[in-house]
């Protein structure tokens, strides 16, 4: 059951980073990537600590959807393309905000799940 309920969450998920790349405004620095991976790391910490390693809603939303969801395979290419387009400065910047942010917004959702599931 469980790779059911990865294959719907990521379909879904899929779906949902195709919309908000659209949704946002195309510029030359990939801010759509930079608010899916932070989202999406920030739900995942919140994931992570409300749905135990092995409950379906772990799979579903965790592994399914958020994964579909966030694009890191996307975020090294845009580094890549940054670098050989000789902007050395936005591709580490561009790094540090999806690395070091990611990071923190997912402690910050691993917080806020604990509050939630009420283990303070």
């Amino acid at each position: 059951m469980n790779p059911v309920l990865v294959g719907i969450g990521a379909c879904f998920g899929g779906v949902a980073r195709y919309g908000v790349a659209k949704l946002l405004p195309s510029s030359s620095f990939p801010w759509a990537t930079i608010c899916i991976n932070l989202s999406g790391s920030l739900f995942l910490g919140i994931v992570a600590a409300v749905w135990a390693k092995d409950h379906p809603t772990r799979f579903l939303l965790g592994v399914g959807f958020l994964g579909g969801f966030t694009t890191f395979s996307t975020f090294s290419l845009e580094v890549l393309e940054q670098l050989r387009s000789n902007q050395p400065g936005a591709a580490l910047l561009n790094v540090a905000i999806q690395v070091v942010g990611g990071v923190f917004v997912c402690a910050l959702g691993f917080y806020l799940g604990s509050r939630i599931r009420g283990g303070g």
